[in-house]
């Protein structure tokens, strides 16, 4: 970025200047070093949004709330029953059409930039998708590197059998669709200290992603429900990490949420409170 310029504005080039000129500096007047960070936003926004799929399985209509407020914290005992009847329900698409929720979210990355960003749930209710009769989710993350500007929106559809509420397929933004070749669903009534496998998704790009999910203690009856993603490329090598964290009240509603994603050496940390 050249002093003065304003983060993320485009250079405008004086008419001039020649096309080999205008090429050397970027398309459309924005520079190649711009345009190059703003592609990598938006492959780093996709590959979270890959873990946070999941996230569909897990999401409550209706305002959140926060945790407890308690001076005095009590460890949540092990076995406290968590009920995610209604908060499976939001991002299987079964909630309310149009419901949404969404958090605000700052972090850094291991080489100390920082973030800022949001989250979003959404359920669209009910749709016939490839001939089946379907309820339709969306995950909407964002993302800007705070000291260019550089950021990238994603959208993640999630598409779930109306029949037994199991995922039929994934979209992502970029075009690539999963399949789960194996997937078992958490019971409506789980217990802190309970934990297992979800799903195993195999991908049109020949990558794969696995999920383990477990329910942690938290405070004062609050718990956290931790998912855990291993993604692999077509020759099984394990490229991403990635742990996404969802602060739950007693009554198994979120109220807060938190990701960590490793790749390359790197990793993204962020977190928020529900707006």
């Amino acid at each position: 970025m050249h002093r003065g310029e304003r983060k993320g504005s485009p250079v405008h080039l004086p008419p001039r200047w020649s096309p080999r000129q205008r090429l050397r500096l970027g398309v459309h007047g924005i520079p190649r070093s711009q345009q190059k960070e703003n592609k990598e936003m938006k492959r780093k926004v996709i590959k979270v949004m890959i873990g946070l799929f999941v996230a569909g399985m897990f999401c409550l209509t209706g305002c959140g709330g926060g945790g407890s407020t308690e001076t005095t914290q009590t460890p949540t005992p092990t076995g406290t029953t968590v009920n995610l009847t209604t908060f499976k329900g939001f991002l299987t698409g079964t909630a309310a059409a149009g419901s949404q929720m969404s958090f605000t979210l700052t972090g850094s990355d291991t080489s100390g930039n920082a973030y800022s960003g949001s989250f979003a749930l959404a359920s669209d209710g009910t749709t016939t998708f490839e001939g089946q009769s379907t309820t339709k989710s969306r995950v909407i993350i964002t993302l800007t590197k705070t000291s260019t500007g550089a950021s990238a929106t994603g959208t993640f559809t999630e598409y779930f059998l109306a029949t037994n509420g199991n995922l039929y397929k994934q979209i992502d933004s970029s075009g690539v669709t999963g399949v789960p070749s194996v997937q078992t669903p958490i019971a409506d009534n789980v217990h802190v200290g309970d934990l297992g496998n979800l799903w195993n998704v195999t991908n049109s790009d020949g990558t794969s992603e696995s999920c383990t999910w477990k329910l942690d203690a938290d405070f004062n009856n609050n718990s956290k429900l931790i998912l855990s993603f291993v993604t692999k490329n077509s020759f099984n090598v394990l490229t991403e990490l990635e742990e996404d964290t969802f602060y739950l009240n007693s009554n198994g509603t979120p109220y807060k949420y938190a990701v960590t994603f490793t790749s390359n050496g790197q990793t993204l940390s962020m977190s928020g409170n529900r707006n």
